[in-house]
């Protein structure tokens, strides 16, 4: 289960809760609702919400080998594919959880040594803090953060990476404010860089940078 091993390691070092919103349910008449996202926050979460990604294309190019498990697609096939789903539970950091969920799949070309993985991810986050530029927000997956990626590598890393992002999240601020937060958010490789191209909306908040996530 070497892809499945991998897997595991990278996106526990990558993973990372994320939320935010300009409304708060619970807020009756008269309430102030809690502020809206900046740019800069929305930018920060957006970045959040990739970030596991990453790490899934990372592990599944670094995993995915001929050795791992695979199935072969006719006898003496240059090409290999493999399926790997999977399920666990990631702790946050101090608090808090986030259930993972998904499929892991890739293809290998044996002779040239080129693998294309391709991953369906759903986060659910359980009271996981996510510190920002303005403070403190706790969040849980309302009802989920559902991650979609295709990558292509080779022993020397992820060559190119596509990941797309949607879902929602409720958050609560350290001063007891709370909402919830829906985000479309799209980050492509950026060849030869550690750079992603990350684009989409957060919270309202439309973000669109170049940079590391």
């Amino acid at each position: 289960m070497r892809v499945l091993s991998a897997f595991t390691l990278l996106l526990t070092a990558t993973l990372a809760a994320c939320g935010g919103d300009s409304t708060g349910p619970g807020a009756g008449p008269g309430t102030a609702q809690p502020r809206g996202l900046s740019t800069s926050e929305a930018n920060a979460l957006g970045r959040l919400l990739l970030a596991p990604g990453v790490g899934v294309a990372q592990s599944g190019v670094n995993g995915a080998t001929p050795t791992a498990v695979r199935e072969s697609v006719g006898s003496g096939a240059a090409l290999e594919t493999g399926e790997i789903p999977f399920g666990f539970t990631l702790q946050c950091q101090p608090s808090g959880s986030v259930n993972v969920n998904g499929t892991l799949g890739a293809a290998w070309d044996v002779l040239t040594q080129l693998v294309a993985v391709h991953a369906r991810v759903t986060l659910r986050h359980q009271a996981c803090p996510v510190q920002t530029d303005n403070g403190l927000l706790t969040v849980t997956g309302d009802p989920a953060v559902d991650l979609t990626l295709t990558a292509a590598g080779n022993a020397t890393g992820v060559q190119a990476l596509l990941i797309t992002q949607s879902g929602a999240v409720t958050w609560t601020r350290a001063d007891g404010t709370s909402g919830r937060c829906a985000a479309q958010v799209a980050g492509a490789a950026i060849a030869g860089t550690p750079n992603y191209h990350v684009y989409g909306t957060v919270c309202g908040v439309t973000i669109d940078f170049t940079g590391p996530v």
